[in-house]
């Protein structure tokens, strides 16, 4: 099986934007990102400086790749791209080194 590529994208909140407002765009880019071919899994996480971590595992780098240029046209893009502070915001692409799934998982 090839390793997956791991988009990690981080970044601060607007000054005038709310966690309540982020949460509201949950359900579409679930939806949009459902939609994607090579999608696997994304979670969402905050740390304690309100530092914001989306990281998406994507099969193949060429799926990240068109994804992210699809999401940056789309309304939810474009709903939390007005969300975020665009001096905070930092992506990287990594390739895994080591994947273990769940059994359940795998399949």
């Amino acid at each position: 099986m090839q390793p997956s590529t791991i988009e990690v994208v981080t970044f601060k909140l607007n000054k005038t934007a709310t966690t309540d407002q982020l949460a509201a765009t949950n359900e579409a880019m679930s939806a949009f990102l459902l939609e994607q071919s090579g999608f696997i899994y994304r979670s969402l996480s905050v740390d304690e400086n309100n530092l914001w971590h989306d990281i998406i595992y994507w099969k193949t780098p060429e799926d990240m790749t068109k994804a992210g240029e699809q999401f940056m046209q789309s309304e939810v893009g474009k709903s939390i791209m007005a969300l975020v502070d665009d001096s905070s915001a930092t992506m990287r692409k990594m390739t895994a080194f080591s994947e273990a799934y769940h059994e359940t998982e795998a399949a």
